[in-house]
């Protein structure tokens, strides 16, 4: 990890947090959270001997509360719970509806967190009680049980944030989004338009953060969840298949290498399979 004042181009490197990712700040700033492996740590923002704090494997995003607990996400989602800042074991959220809740970030209060998570393979904007673990999707149409929300009403995205100023920033494939939102009713209003088009995302999810303020801070580039399909020789030669750059998902070659299937994420509504001709680059 690197730190950087925001009025400075300079970057210092921060001891002790070779491999990190998924960064996150304190309440007040003196601190980064950060994972490295399966391990949740933290460091001193000035430097200092970084400390381990509890064991997770497979996290997917974390937030500092003001009570100086973190909420964490681990086993890809699967788990969600509170780990003491000073270092202890995970209080599990309760999981009654067995809903994969990744990306948390706190409300206000305390009481609810917003996630993304999965229904009928789009991933969504939800808020879930951090007391009795329910998942609520945030749709059109108001929060509805994340389960059985109807597809046409939900709001996909793949990690969000807060903004006090009354929104909630979140991304999805079309880029950086930002909705009105009221943390009491949990209910969104209109959308305001695209914020960032061009927001570098991938694997550890989107390059974006917003302050207290409402100042957004993010990295322009390519979202590296878009590929395209190639062929590549034994000596490391490269051969386009042909087709667009796209999202996609897990694909198979048939036996005969004449087609390929392939899930490609749509821009809304659950991923389509689709197969491609190879011969006839169809």
């Amino acid at each position: 990890l690197f730190r950087r004042d925001l009025g400075d181009f300079r970057v210092t490197p921060i001891a002790g947090t070779d491999g990190a990712y998924y960064p996150f700040f304190s309440p007040d700033g003196h601190w980064i959270g950060y994972f490295v492996g399966s391990e949740l740590r933290k460091v001193p923002i000035e430097g200092g001997a970084p400390v381990t704090l509890a064991l997770l494997a497979e996290s997917v995003g974390a937030d500092w509360g003001p009570d100086d607990r973190i909420l964490v996400a681990g086993r890809e989602g699967r788990l969600l719970g509170w780990v003491p800042a000073s270092g202890g074991p995970i209080e599990l959220v309760p999981d009654p509806m067995r809903m994969g809740r990744t990306f948390p970030s706190l409300l206000p209060g305390g009481r609810y967190a917003l996630v993304c998570t999965f229904n009928q393979g789009i991933s969504l904007l939800a808020v879930v009680d951090l007391r009795t673990g329910r998942v609520d999707a945030l749709t059109t149409d108001g929060p509805v049980a994340a389960d059985s929300a109807d597809p046409a009403t939900l709001i996909p995205s793949t990690d969000a944030v807060y903004v006090p100023t009354g929104y909630v920033a979140f991304s999805d494939l079309a880029g950086l989004q930002r909705i009105q939102f009221d943390p009491v009713t949990r209910r969104v209003g209109s959308r305001v338009g695209d914020l960032v088009a061009g927001l570098a995302k991938g694997g550890y999810g989107s390059q974006y953060t917003v302050g207290a303020d409402g100042t957004l801070v993010y990295a322009p580039g390519e979202d590296a969840d878009r590929g395209a399909f190639v062929w590549v020789s034994r000596d490391g030669a490269l051969d386009s298949l042909g087709f667009a750059a796209q999202s996609y998902g897990t694909f198979a070659l048939s036996p005969d290498r004449h087609r390929l299937a392939a899930l490609v994420n749509a821009p809304a509504g659950p991923p389509e399979l689709w197969v491609y001709d190879l011969e006839r680059r169809t």
